[in-house]
């Protein structure tokens, strides 16, 4: 195999990799983003749930997601599971 053909397969190959990294990086500071996000607003919602003595659906909801985004993080949630029902 001509050396430049060697040259082209690893570049082409350090680019895939670097690629991929970015990928990953970009993958991980979202999903931080959206979970910071989402226990940010959960805490201002309990703050004003108990600012006004009662809770309304929408601020039940907003809890019981950022539950699960602090219990699994980024791993899945129980209902994206093959076969969870």
């Amino acid at each position: 195999m001509p050396p430049i053909d060697n040259l082209r397969q690893s570049l082409n190959r350090l680019s895939q990799d670097l690629g991929n990294l970015l990928v990953d990086a970009f993958h991980s500071l979202a999903l931080f983003a959206i979970g910071a996000t989402i226990v940010w607003s959960a805490v201002f919602a309990f703050v004003g749930m108990t600012g006004k003595g009662h809770a309304s659906i929408d601020g039940i909801l907003l809890l019981a997601v950022a539950n699960l985004v602090i219990r699994y993080g980024s791993a899945k949630f129980p209902a994206t599971e093959p076969g969870a029902k």
